[in-house]
Order: C-alpha cells, then sequence, then structure tokens
C-alpha cells in the first residue's frame, strides 16, 4: 500500500509546488490549513482513480477504547476523520496535521489509535457493497527540518531538546515518509522548505 500513498503524495505535491509558485496562501506566521492537506490529497487521489470517491469531515462516535489522558470518550458525532477515500480495490482513512511542536504528535498518535475495530466496523456499516481492504495515512506539514528529520526515525531532531524525549514516538506497524515539496525564497530572506510527512499503516485496519 506505501508505494499507492507515495504515487498520491508525489502527484498532490507537483500540483500544489506549481501552485504555490503562483501563488502563497499564507500570511506571515498563519500557513495552509490541515483542510488544504485533505484537499490536495484528495484531488490527487482522485487523478489516480477514475472510479474513486472522496468525503472531507466524515464523522464517528468513538469507543471505550479511545479514552485518552484518563477522560470519558466523546459519545457525540463531533469527531471526524478529516478525509475519507475510496477506490476499486481499498480504502484510506486520512487524518491531517500542521506540525511544529511535540504536543501536535500526541494529536497524531491519537488519531492513529482511534483508527482501530471501532472505527473500521462504523466505516464498513455504510456501505453499499463489500467492503475492501482499509489501510490509515496520517499527512502533514512543516516548515521545520527538525521535525522533518525527526518524523522518520524519532531521533534526530537536531539540538531541539523538546524533541529528545523518550516518550515522544510514533506508534509501531506504519511506515513514515517525508518529502521536501516547496522552497520559499522571497523577500531576502534565508529560504524555507517546505516539507510533507506521512505515514501509512502497514497492514490493513482491523
Amino acid at each position: 500500500m506505501i508505494t499507492k500513498v507515495d504515487k498520491i503524495i508525489e502527484t498532490a505535491s507537483t500540483r500544489f509546488a506549481h501552485w504555490v509558485a503562483t501563488y502563497r496562501p499564507w500570511h506571515g506566521e498563519n500557513h495552509t490549513t490541515e483542510r488544504n492537506l485533505s484537499f490536495q490529497l484528495a484531488k490527487a487521489f482522485l487523478d489516480l482513480h477514475e472510479n474513486g470517491i472522496a468525503f472531507m469531515e466524515v464523522p464517528f462516535t468513538v469507543g471505550a477504547e479511545d479514552t485518552v489522558d484518563d477522560k470519558k470518550p466523546n459519545k457525540k458525532r463531533s469527531n471526524h476523520l478529516d478525509a475519507y477515500l475510496h477506490a476499486d480495490d481499498f480504502d484510506l482513512l486520512v487524518e491531517c496535521k500542521n506540525i511544529y511542536a511535540p504536543s501536535h504528535i500526541d494529536s497524531i498518535v491519537k488519531d492513529i489509535k482511534r483508527m482501530n475495530q471501532n472505527l473500521i466496523t462504523q466505516i464498513h456499516a455504510r456501505y453499499e457493497t463489500k467492503p475492501v481492504r482499509t489501510y490509515g495515512v496520517v499527512f502533514a506539514e512543516t516548515w521545520y527540518r527538525h521535525v522533518a528529520d525527526w518524523w522518520v526515525d524519532n531521533t534526530n531532531a537536531g539540538k531541539r531538546k523538546s524533541w529528545q524525549n523518550e516518550d515522544l514516538k510514533l506508534p509501531a506497524g506504519w511506515k513514515y515518509k517525508k518529502m521536501e515539496v516547496f522552497e520559499d525564497k522571497q523577500d531576502n530572506k534565508q529560504p524555507e522548505t517546505l516539507f510533507w510527512l506521512y505515514g501509512v499503516s502497514e497492514k490493513e485496519l482491523n
């Protein structure tokens, strides 16, 4: 599955790099939102899969196993997948993030943990046809090279002490990759590089 997602990400990055070379959607410290990431991924997915379907913000109800930090789970349908992508032979459950602090990794870990049997059961129950293989994807962006370096091995973050935490890890069973998407050389400043980071479950979710 990782090769299929690689192709989707590559297709999305090529288009996005062309777009931001023409128009920069960010303003000061305010960069593009998670919705932009889910849109870019869905657009590339649909370009590559003629019969594909894509839905944003798909609602679901968390289960007891999704309780985190000793808090009771939220039973309301205010929980949403950032994107649900369906092809003829596989599905992708997608969560997106902007990352610049270790706390954002905690959010990603929680997103991955919620991609469990409770969520899969709800997703599969909505099919009008037989469900297909289902995989998880986390998709993020960062302007910080030390974050991109940490993403692929959870240790290499240079001298950034806040990232040198043995408890700060991404879950096992997923393949994590990074990609340089765009280098911003505007305003006679030191060039900044936009990275896309992503992870794919190595096995079907169940």
